[in-house]
């Protein structure tokens, strides 16, 4: 009884598998509802490996399709911890994180998509020049006051040079990882926060596709802002 009721082991991932070759781990790891499941990715090569698989993950002919996901920091010693059993493996790079799902019956439903779509026309984009913290600092910004139900979009092209994709992808999940704990973990805590969880498409229509999208779900409705004392 104990062992069904223990977390499964996270899916570690380090880029050196394709995503044809890791979706069926994922979707075993996220067959049962009430199951939460979680992703280490590794490096720059298994972010970018992350977010490609959790935009293939979808049940099909379910009303909760689309998985959200919880995306934080982690240092090189949870990584080794959950690789520890597996003498070859090699941590690679700087930034890891950890994409928590949460189980299936609390996956987001297909209003979600329609709500995506209606976001399309303001959105945060990220280039190969765009840095890390200003970009935190825009997501964090906006998606404090975004109405109850709606979506911020942060996107970058697939396109191009292979190490380039990487690195915006890297840039993008570093940006979010940041946001999300500034709102978990604040430094003031007298100010007002918005947690927030991320969901991922690949959007492959339009003349700069593929396109990576991360939408921003925030939870629960606008914080309360502190009322401005009289002059």
């Amino acid at each position: 009884m104990l062992a069904s009721l223990r977390r499964a082991a996270p899916l570690v991932l380090d880029g050196k598998e394709s995503v044809q070759e890791v979706l069926p781990q994922l979707e075993a790891l996220t067959s049962s509802y009430s199951a939460p499941a979680e992703i280490l990715a590794v490096g720059q090569k298994g972010t970018f490996t992350a977010m490609e698989l959790l935009a293939a993950l979808r049940r099909k002919g379910e009303q909760r399709v689309v998985p959200c996901v919880r995306l934080t920091k982690v240092d090189a010693a949870t990584v080794e911890a959950a690789t520890k059993h597996r003498q070859t493996f090699r941590i690679q790079g700087y930034n890891h994180y950890r994409l928590a799902l949460p189980s299936s019956e609390k996956w987001l439903d297909v209003s979600t998509l329609s709500r995506w779509d209606s976001a399309e026309s303001d959105k945060l984009l990220v280039g190969n020049n765009t840095s890390v913290m200003p970009l935190a600092k825009a997501i964090a910004g906006r998606v404090k006051p975004l109405p109850e139900n709606q979506v911020l979009l942060v996107e970058t092209v697939l396109r191009g040079d292979r190490d380039q994709k990487r690195l915006r992808v890297s840039h993008l999940a570093n940006a979010v990882a940041r946001a999300s704990a500034w709102q978990v973990r604040p430094v003031d805590a007298t100010k007002p926060t918005r947690p927030f969880d991320c969901a991922v498409r690949i959007r492959t229509t339009g003349p700069e596709s593929p396109i990576l999208q991360v939408a921003i779900l925030p939870i629960g409705a606008q914080p309360q802002l502190p009322e401005e004392s009289p002059q």
